[in-house]
């Protein structure tokens, strides 16, 4: 099993024992290595290349079907890249859209995954929880679990109020659907 917390992905054996341990602040590549021996098959890799005027995603991404590695910035073949810088800025994250990958189950902190609940994750979450409707039209919930609060990050007309902190991220889409995705660490309340 492998699980994603606010501060790394945990993966363990049947019995509980750990196997190995993912610290967001470490390359994407080496991630990766240690992933595509827990799954026993290579990931499909997609690097995305900088764009000037693209804010999107840029670096490696890592897939093993449907267990997403993101690797910010990070280029395997440049070995000063994906470098972050603690603890606003982890090069290394997460998305899963299944339950598990093969017979490796992914599940978030509180051993939510893929495909649960049959409602609201206000319900579950009523104080972690926040929606919004998307331009289709379907409103989309987000829980924000397990949180690790950070050091104020500099202040400054920007700032968003509450403490800046690294989450794990359940999202519903809709929203009085099942669980359809977890993102490690999910960054809430940092500054511009």
């Amino acid at each position: 099993m492998i699980t994603l917390t606010s501060e790394g992905a945990v993966a363990t054996d049947q019995n509980g024992g750990t196997l190995a341990t993912i610290d967001y602040f470490g390359r994407g590549v080496d991630a990766a290595a240690t992933l595509t021996g827990l799954f026993g098959f290579e990931p499909v890799v997609e690097v995305v290349a900088p764009v000037a005027t693209d804010f999107g995603f840029q670096g490696t991404l890592y897939d093993w079907e449907g267990f997403r590695l993101y690797w910010q910035y990070g280029y395997e073949d440049d070995p000063q890249s994906g470098i972050g810088s603690r603890p606003f800025q982890p090069p290394t994250s997460f998305t899963s859209t299944v339950a598990a990958v093969r017979d490796v189950a992914i599940v978030a902190t509180d051993g939510a995954a893929v495909g649960d609940g049959q409602g609201d994750l206000s319900a579950l979450y009523p104080d972690q929880t926040r929606s919004y409707t998307d331009p289709n039209g379907v409103v989309v919930e987000s829980a924000f679990i397990d949180c690790l609060v950070l050091p104020p990050n500099g202040g400054g007309p920007d700032e968003p109020e509450g403490d800046p902190m690294n989450c794990v991220g359940l999202r519903a889409e809709p929203s009085d659907g099942a669980v359809t995705s977890i993102h490690a660490p999910a960054g809430l309340n940092y500054g511009m």
